[in-house]
């Protein structure tokens, strides 16, 4: 196993005890001026064509009120859980795991291995585990050998959980395979004056702020599945200002006015929220909780996601909370002018406020999407995506993002310093 991955696997046990604080206040934090994504070799489409922005990028004026938001948020519940008799428990004897990842890159693991091994795990009692609990659906979907016998998937390094033997996982709680080098340096960037603005605040200025980071398909890829994670890394409110805050990856389809978003979700009362929210010819069709879980409480805030665009018109998309393991799942199947491919993925920070704004708030999140699939293959989003450009700066909102690991990186700010 890559010296980084086996890192991760042996440093869990620390960062289970550790604990997070990922509330910054906001006096800590100074305006700057915003920074532009870094470019590289990919920061112009390969056939040199100049990409047409889509005609439709929904934004707060697409959503609810902010009156009537905080009243659904307050009111509705998070999604049901995908039930254990749909869920694969595969385990895997350590030193077999550490021995046959087939995966270069430091945060994935990809492992080919029987079907059998859905039933009959070759370990004995009392050798160290590393257990795959994933949704047998989720698992077919992400199987690419063509040999009925064989099972290859691909996920991240995170997905896997480490036990000392077989009896352990029903004994033990599960370890947290945490990516050291990538979540915490994400808390660790909070208090940090990075990404500002200089305008100074203003009682009267036009709430419903809204800023984009845009990436666009690379036109030698036809991209339908996409994998990554979002991580709401804290938010204050001291001030006690009225808002609503949305921190997104768009990600735009081929078909006209079709969009799916991956949010995490802030208010002003403090309550944090991973969804999903699709988009169907301009307009918002899914209810609140048609794929949501409610983040709040939790000290550690990360969910990791999944969306495959099937034959048919279907979007099948999951998210996994990651503290617990606890999967979640829907489909929403498009009848008219279904789409195929994945076109542009945006990330966008939106603010929706009950007039100006003049009371300190912060709202802090990072998205990532970390795997794109084209065909059958599994490639970095640097690869099949290319950087395009920022929408016009707003006060009170922010986002810078990047190519980092190969991945598109989104962070999200918000609040009276930017």
């Amino acid at each position: 196993m890559n010296l980084r991955k086996l890192s991760v696997v042996l440093l869990a046990l620390l960062l289970a005890g550790m604990a997070m604080v990922p509330i910054v206040s906001a006096e800590t934090i100074s305006a700057q001026t915003n920074t532009a994504a870094t470019s590289n070799e990919n920061d112009v489409q390969k056939d040199n064509a100049i990409p047409e922005l889509p005609d439709f990028m929904p934004g707060i004026k697409d959503k609810p009120s902010y009156e009537e938001m905080k009243r659904l948020m307050k009111t509705t519940p998070s999604s049901p859980p995908v039930p254990e008799s749909e869920m694969a428990r595969i385990i895997f004897a350590k030193t077999w795991f550490m021995q046959n990842d087939e995966d270069p890159q430091a945060d994935e693991v990809q492992l080919t291995f029987p079907v059998t091994w859905l039933d009959t795990p070759p370990v004995s009692d009392d050798e160290a585990i590393v257990l795959l609990r994933i949704p047998k659906r989720l698992l077919e979907l992400g199987d690419i050998n063509s040999d009925p016998e064989m099972i290859t998937v691909s996920y991240p390094v995170t997905r896997f959980r480490e036990f000392s033997n077989l009896n352990a996982i029903n004994l033990t709680p599960q370890v947290q395979k945490i990516n050291l080098d990538t979540d915490l340096e994400e808390f660790d960037e909070l208090s940090a004056p990075a990404f500002g603005k200089s305008q100074t605040r203003s009682k009267t200025t036009i709430p419903d702020k809204q800023v984009r980071a845009q990436y666009v398909r690379d036109t030698a890829y036809s991209v339908d599945a996409i994998k990554g994670y979002m991580l709401a890394s804290g938010s204050s409110n001291t001030g006690g200002e009225s808002f609503v805050n949305y921190n997104e990856n768009e990600v735009y389809l081929d078909g006209a006015g079709d969009v799916i978003e991956f949010i995490i979700h802030y208010t002003d009362f403090g309550q944090t929220t991973a969804r999903v929210s699709v988009y169907n010819n301009e307009t918002w069709d899914t209810p609140l909780n048609w794929l949501s879980i409610d983040l709040t409480g939790l000290d550690f805030k990360r969910v990791e996601y999944e969306l495959y665009l099937l034959s048919g018109g279907i979007y099948d998309i999951w998210m996994c909370e990651y503290s617990s393991g606890t999967w979640y799942h829907n489909q929403y199947t498009d009848t008219n002018n279904p789409s195929t491919y994945i076109t542009w993925m945006m990330g966008s920070t939106e603010l929706d406020t009950v007039g100006g704004i003049s009371k300190k708030f912060s709202t802090w999140a990072t998205i990532r999407a970390t795997s794109t699939r084209s065909g059958t293959t599994w490639f970095d989003p640097e690869d099949t995506f290319n950087w395009f450009d920022y929408t016009p700066d707003e006060q009170y909102v922010a986002i810078t993002s990047d190519f980092e690991y190969n991945d598109i990186r989104h962070r999200h700010h918000a609040g009276t310093n930017w």
